[in-house]
């Protein structure tokens, strides 16, 4: 622009509310952030707005030196100007009438006496302050108590002191007089009279008037008496009925003890008046009188030291300088002078000398508004590599960074394209293309090939290129790659329907990823899981997009400390050095999108990782729009408070949709929801909706018919929840103002009454607003059909609509090299396409039992050697005794009985249950003849006590010589290290309590690589277990007991392992293995490997919730969602309308005194009143169920009764009637129940209302 910009700064608004706090910007903390501050004091729009005016205008300016100071650390800018604020005095002093003095001190004096209710004496000094009303900024507080003390140090002949405290801030006239008033007048001006001039709004809560009287200031009796007007004084208030600009030139002095004080026009007004006035070193005329009035100015302005001292030193040096005033108060050569002193003063302050200075910043803002005009000429320079920096500058460091990455070769192009997409993390001879680069390198980097291409040097590039061996290579495996990526997505056999295509994929959100360990955006199973899906749907082609969140601290690296105790520590990652790419726009800009929360906008960018097929998003907050507190939002993984986490929630949920959708254009035909995490995606998805025209009941039903949510969470207090509190602060406004309903009825959306307190449950939001659910094992489905009956409180347990998907592993992610060549050469060549098929996984049990051995001997070698390394370089490093080192490298042989026992420690996982018994458990694994090894691993949440004490626990064990380093634990539990353990270990130990553990995949990963499962009957072992493939450990749920029932299944676990395992491991033929042990082997792998893959897992889930959910949704959207708004017009009115059925009488021949009386030919009759419902609207039915001796619930069976004419149909009661023939004696409960029917319903639960007669 060619207009030039000034901007002036007479304060600061976060400075002056810091100072409310009694805090000074000159001494705040170093990690103070003024942004955070203003937000906390709900100041930020306006700090903002001085922030940025003080950046861009072309010349910045204050009105003290004090202010730039403040504006250096508040605004982040000092000032390019000190302008002093001036006063023209001539024109000042037209205002007062210098011959009426006497006239206006006397009637100071009346209005006085009359206040203090009694007369006052003429010679009585007036003092005088004003100001805004701020009790502390303005020194009001420090002031009354200096009065207060002041008191005790007077003489008797000390003349009567008058203190005027002129705060304007209310409009007042003559019938506001408190004049003569009493409380009898006036009770509720109790605490007013004696003090006010005027009436006080609510006077008891008045911060000067309150302060009064904890000081006892208005006893008439006092030296020193308060006077208090909050009035407007233009001469006619009603009581003084004379200007402020009189008032203050009658006075004798002016007091002002400011706290913050920026400039301070008052005390240079009074000056002009020729009035004296006290200052302080905290106000910005206190300063320039100090720095820069070179006459002795002390008796006409005091300046008031407050700077760094406490608060008695200031009222004391206030208190002596006030004696001494009073002292030669009656000196009246000594007055005049100090008035005239006063005068020739404030000429200094004038606008004539002070104006100058705002013409030097005119013409400075002039000039540097031309040169900002100026442009550079850059037509000698390449357009497309040009970074152009136009941002102001700042007085903290900015540095910027760059990335120098080598040229590749033009035979090796694709080495970069491959290095982004994670395909090479499921692809050994991808990962040898930059191994044998640089082998050494490799290494260093962790396996990550985007960190090694930054780092490879150009020779050994160069060297790669002209390899003929190497080249091959690369061909064979860009071929390989190129055809897996160009497949063509929208050939997909998996189903019929069209709705999933490339154009309308499948959205999956999840709070994490276990992709790789160059991305450490996991914690646990959860994340691996993820991880395997996503791997597993690229493998079919199916279309898909993942959303999840950059965790830029990712989750934290584990250290041991000398005392056991787990150390987390974090660090952040250069996002240089991770395969993805920030997804930009055409222009190269980044794509924003944002939410709104706490009435303010976050900001968040994207990052594009590509896991071959699929491309997952990875929303971060960490952008230069958002201030520094939600840059951070998306900092770690399960980091931070509550609050934090909901917010990273509603970032994953509604972000995530916003960006899809609107940033990316992507319209998805289904989105599935990992967990509860992501459930504000459903909010969001019906708010987009609701404002294209539908009704929240039509846009939720859409919502519903394409959505799919998989719970992992057999354990209430383990699904995510928040407070009521909580999520009416931050979801209040999105509710009434974007979904157009109450707050109370988004929180019922989300209501689970199995819980004592109200908390917002994202599993029930997540169950209430999705068409499918589904547990992932068969024990959890059972388990979660339990938990969440609530849901739909009319439904037999059995019948609660949440479906199993049992999980399964990425077989090429987690098989060994051996183990993978050994499939290779002994099955069908398109094993890795059919691995859900039976008939090829039989074809193990034709391997040589030799051939089995050694492959996986040899990957337990591996395990081994890089065991030896970590755990005696983490042992020296922590100083643990030697003879402990030694004597576990002694044992750590290819011979010994390898268990694995590695997960996360918490208290359900038990994973100190092999220890309950030390001194069984230590004669089991030292036996010379029969050694046994236990390798652990695994990390504790740092907020997780139980399971921080656990792993301490383990160390205690461990550093017992009674062991003799027959337990190794190995710290920061990865990827990489799970991938080792579970390819070589000859048993993997699982100990959860029975009905805790979701699923569980560790297992499944050992499992096809050849070890053998060791667990209690919990998630996939339930029903995976028979006596060929592997142990169980006895589940004894039934003893309340817990140390009573631990003790019991550790004696199960330590006799199965005594007699069972160990004797069967060491019962070796001459080739020093027994066949016995490799017949489990094969069994094992035949049925995990089959069963238990992701590859079966995505293909039930596009089968079993995907295909259906789209065909619903295309049933409700068909002729213009004409079957949507029936079916919702039905829903609306149904429960009102079934209000009216009644069951009049139920008959059930053959049952009498509860016993079958009838060869088991049970007749059942019910009598009902249909009311406003058609018979064609009800379903009527006889549920029968056999009690068993399990304590899973038994499935129903469900008899359907039939309506019969009846000669009582014109009175709306209808005849049902059925019959059953129990085959099987025992014990049963039955019920009859009455429910609503109609065919467009997804499932006839859905009309949620039911009588049970």
């Amino acid at each position: 622009a060619k207009v030039a910009t000034v901007f002036t700064a007479h304060a600061t608004v976060l400075g002056r509310a810091l100072a409310q706090e009694n805090k000074l910007t000159n001494n705040l903390p170093a990690n103070f952030d003024p942004d955070i501050e203003a937000r906390r004091l709900n100041i930020f729009a306006k700090h903002s707005m001085e922030k940025v005016a003080a950046k861009e205008a072309d010349c910045f300016t204050t009105v003290s030196g004090l202010t730039a100071q403040e504006s250096s650390v508040v605004l982040g800018k000092y000032p390019d100007k000190i302008v002093w604020n001036g006063l023209d005095i001539e024109q000042a002093r037209k205002k007062i009438i210098l011959s009426e003095v006497p006239q206006t001190r006397a009637k100071l004096l009346e209005v006085a006496s009359q206040i203090v209710g009694k007369k006052i004496d003429a010679n009585a000094l007036l003092w005088f302050t004003s100001g805004r009303y701020e009790l502390h900024n303005k020194g009001y507080d420090l002031l009354l108590k200096s009065l207060a003390q002041l008191e005790d140090s007077l003489a008797e002949n000390t003349p009567p002191i008058v203190m005027f405290f002129l705060v304007a801030v209310n409009l007042h006239s003559k019938q506001d007089s408190l004049l003569g008033a009493s409380s009898a007048d006036y009770p509720e001006q109790k605490d007013a009279i004696g003090l006010a001039t005027h009436k006080i709004y609510n006077p008891s809560t008045n911060s000067i008037i309150k302060l009064c009287n904890e000081l006892n200031l208005k006893k008439p009796e006092r030296k020193v008496h308060v006077i208090f007007s909050d009035a407007y004084l233009y001469g006619n208030d009603g009581v003084f009925d004379l200007s402020y600009e009189q008032i203050l030139a009658s006075c004798d002095l002016t007091i002002f003890p400011s706290f913050y004080e920026p400039w301070g026009y008052t005390p240079l007004e009074s000056i002009a008046y020729s009035v004296p006035t006290i200052t302080t070193d905290l106000s910005g005329f206190g300063c320039w009188v100090s720095n820069n009035v070179k006459q002795d100015f002390s008796e006409a302005i005091f300046v008031l030291k407050r700077k760094q001292l406490d608060e008695l030193k200031i009222i004391a040096d206030l208190n002596d300088f006030l004696l001494k005033v009073i002292k030669k108060s009656s000196d009246e050569s000594y007055v005049v002078n100090t008035r005239e002193k006063s005068l020739q003063i404030a000429y200094l302050a004038d606008w004539k000398l002070f104006y100058q200075d705002y013409l030097e910043t005119y013409m400075q803002a002039i000039k540097f508004n031309k040169l900002s005009r100026v442009t550079l000429d850059i037509t000698d320079l390449d357009n497309q590599l040009i970074t152009c920096i136009n941002e102001p500058a700042v007085t903290s460091p900015r540095l910027r960074s760059f990335q120098y990455e080598c040229i590749l070769p033009k035979k090796l192009s694709g080495l970069r394209e491959l290095a982004y997409n994670f395909w090479w993390a499921w692809h050994n001879e991808a990962k040898e293309l930059f191994q044998k680069i640089d082998p050494v390198l490799w290494e260093e980097t962790r396996h990550n090939p985007v960190y090694f291409l930054n780092l490879v040097s150009s020779q050994n590039l160069q060297r790669a290129s002209v390899n003929e061996e190497y080249i091959w290579l690369y061909n064979h495996v860009m071929s390989t790659f190129n055809n897996y990526i160009q497949t063509n997505h929208d050939v997909i056999k998996l189903y019929d329907t069209k709705a999933i295509s490339s154009s309308h994929p499948i959205a999956y959100f999840c709070m994490e990823y276990g992709i790789d360990e160059c991305l450490p955006i996991y914690s646990g199973g959860l994340g691996i899981l993820a991880g395997d899906y996503l791997k597993a749907i690229s493998d079919l082609h199916v279309p898909m997009v993942a959303v999840g969140l950059f965790y830029k601290q990712g989750y934290f690296f584990q250290r041991i400390d000398t005392k056991g105790e787990q150390e987390a520590l974090y660090e952040a990652w250069d996002t240089n050095q991770i395969p993805m790419r920030p997804v930009n726009d055409a222009k190269g800009k980044a794509v924003i999108t944002s939410v709104e929360i706490l009435s303010r906008t976050i900001y968040i960018k994207a990052w594009e990782i590509k896991v071959g097929n699929v491309n997952l998003y990875l929303l971060d907050t960490d952008v230069p729009e958002n201030i520094k507190e939600d840059r951070e939002i998306t900092n770690s993984l399960y980091g931070g408070s509550r609050e934090i986490r909901l917010m990273q929630e509603i970032i994953l949920g509604i972000g995530g949709t916003r960006f899809l959708v609107d940033k990316l254009n992507i319209k998805p035909s289904i989105y599935h929801l990992n967990e509860g995490h992501s459930a504000f995606l459903l909010l969001e998805r019906i708010r987009d909706l609701y404002h294209q025209g539908f009704s929240f009941e039509e846009a939720s039903e859409i919502v519903r018919s394409t959505s799919v949510f998989t719970t992992h969470t057999p354990v209430a207090a383990g699904n995510e929840t928040f407070s009521k509190q909580v999520i009416k602060k931050y979801l209040e406004n999105y509710a009434v103002s974007r979904l157009g309903i109450s707050f109370n009825k988004l929180f019922d959306l989300a209501s689970d009454s199995n819980l004592k307190e109200e908390l917002f449950s994202m599993t029930a939001l997540a169950l209430r607003l999705t068409l499918s659910a589904n547990a992932v094992s068969r024990l959890h489905g059972k388990v979660a059909r339990s938990m969440w009956q609530s849901v739909w409180p009319g439904l037999l347990e059995t019948e609660v609509p949440i479906e199993t998907v049992t999980n399964g592993v990425h077989l090429m992610t987690w098989l060994g090299d051996q183990m993978k060549l050994l499939y290779e050469d002994y099955l069908p060549t398109q094993w890795q396409q059919q691995q859900y098929e039976k008939s090829i996984w039989e074809k193990i049990y034709s391997v040589a039992d030799r051939e089995i051995w050694k492959a996986h001997q040899a990957q337990k070698e591996k395990l081994l050697a890089v065991v030896r390394q970590l755990f005696v370089s983490q042992y020296t490093l922590r100083n643990e005794n030697k003879k402990l080192i030694d004597a576990s490298l002694k044992c750590l042989t290819d011979t010994s009985l390898i268990i694995g026992l590695s997960r996360r420690f918490t208290a359900y996982k038990r994973n100190n249950l092999f220890l309950l018994n030390i001194e069984r458990l230590a004669r089991i694994l030292t036996n010379e003849k029969r050694p046994v090894v236990i390798l652990m691993a695994g990390k504790a949440h740092p907020a997780d006590s139980v399971g921080i004490d656990l792993i301490r626990e383990i160390f205690e064990a461990l550093r017992q010589d009674i062991f003799q380093g027959h337990i190794i634990f190995l710290e920061e539990y990865n990827v990489g290290l799970a991938k080792l353990l579970v390819q070589g270990v000859d048993v993997w130990l699982n100990t959860p309590i029975l009905g805790r553990e979701a699923c569980g995949t560790s297992g499944m990963k050992v499992g096809i690589n050849g070890g053998l499962n060791f667990s209690t009957k919990d998630g996939w072992w339930e029903e995976a277990y028979n006596d060929g493939v592997g142990w169980q450990i006895e589940s004894l749920t039934s003893i309340n007991d817990i140390d009573r029932r631990d003790n019991m299944e550790n004696l199960y676990l330590l006799e199965a392992l005594e007699s069972k395992i160990i004797p069967l491991y060491y019962k070796n033929n001459r080739f020093g293995f027994n066949p016995e042990w490799v017949a489990k082997m094969k069994a094992s792998i035949a049925l995990i490997a089959c069963n238990y893959n992701a590859s079966r897992m995505a293909r039930d889930y596009v089968n079993n919730l995907y295909s259906p959910a789209v065909l619903r949704n295309e049933q409700l959207m068909r002729n213009e969602c004409a079957d949507l708004k029936t079916m919702i017009a039905w829903q609306q009115m149904i429960a009102e309308r079934f209000n009216t059925v009644k069951i009049k009488a139920i008959f059930i021949n053959g049952v009498k005194n509860g016993k079958i009386t009838s060869n088991g030919l049970l007749r059942i009759k019910l009598l009902l009143y249909v009311g406003k419902m058609t018979v064609n609207e009800l379903r009527v039915e006889f549920v029968l169920i056999k009690n068993g001796s399990h304590q899973l619930a038994p499935e129903p069976t469900i008899i359907n009764l039939h309506c019969i004419e009846s000669d009582s149909r014109e009175t709306g009661a209808l005849n049902y009637i059925s019959e059953y023939q129990l085959d099987n004696t025992g014990f049963y409960t039955y019920g009859i129940r009455v429910m609503p029917y109609n065919n467009m319903l997804f499932r006839q639960q859905d009309a949620k209302v039911v009588y049970w007669g």
